[in-house]
């Protein structure tokens, strides 16, 4: 049974606490796990073509107000770290278009929406993610092999996606750059405590099960010995990761 599971983003060097009250249960078994940042390109409402125009902003600024959060999706590299900043995409509108995804090679990746006469989307979020779910041609295959869409934090993809502010063209202008993307390097040494409370005082007990988590994996250990709460404290490398610890019992 899980009894605690959370995601903490470290996002440079230095140590992260996972407190946990565990209310005298045992055995218990931790799991330290260890994963890359994932670069990312995330949709929300607002932002003009003119206004937002640097990279940092363009990335996450690319629908209209009249298309509102609902409209709105989360673009990330698969399976994540450094190297996604190199992939980037568009997202176009024209008149009487189909929908299609269109590899321009060098990680680089246009989605023509499906458009009426007005050259505006006749399709919601959710329908745009449903297309690239069903996508089965040779650039729809790799895009989904190269990066994960999902609605937006906050997005029931019930609205049309409209086009920027001032352009008739473009959802996403071309060659936005995922951005925010880490590889994650092997942590340092893991202190697990233990005390009365959540609040402490804490007592660190000797265990190197889960020091020097390497990228992209997983270490565990089982605690036997009941206490009220404990402490788990792992030291970080110089780049940013994904840290998450497990508490089964």
């Amino acid at each position: 049974m899980i009894l605690y599971q959370k995601t903490k983003l470290v996002p440079a060097a230095g140590n992260v606490d996972f407190i946990v009250a565990v209310d005298g249960k045992a055995p218990l078994t931790l799991m330290l796990a260890n994963v890359d940042m994932k670069a990312a390109l995330v949709m929300r409402e607002g932002g003009t073509d003119v206004g937002d125009n640097t990279v940092a902003t363009r990335a996450v600024s690319y629908v209209t107000q009249r298309a509102g959060k609902n409209a709105c999706l989360l673009f990330e590299n698969v399976p994540g770290g450094a190297a996604a900043a190199v992939k980037t995409l568009a997202i176009t509108l024209a008149a009487n278009q189909a929908f299609s995804i269109v590899d321009l090679t060098s990680d680089d990746w246009k989605i023509n929406l499906a458009c009426g006469a007005d050259g505006q989307t006749t399709q919601t979020a959710s329908q745009v993610l449903k297309a690239i779910e069903n996508d089965v041609t040779v650039d729809g295959l790799a895009f989904k092999a190269a990066i994960n869409t999902t609605l937006a934090p906050g997005s029931d993809g019930s609205a049309q996606m409209l086009s920027l502010d001032g352009s008739t063209t473009r959802v996403i202008a071309d060659a936005t750059a995922l951005l925010g993307g880490s590889d994650s390097t092997t942590t340092g040494t893991t202190t697990i405590s233990v005390g009365p409370g959540t609040d402490g005082p804490w007592v660190a007990i000797t265990n190197t099960d889960l020091n020097a988590v390497a990228n992209d994996t997983m270490k565990t250990t089982t605690l036997t010995t009941p206490n009220p709460a404990i402490k788990v404290n792992a030291a970080i490398a110089a780049t940013g990761t994904w840290v998450t610890l497990t508490v089964a019992g």
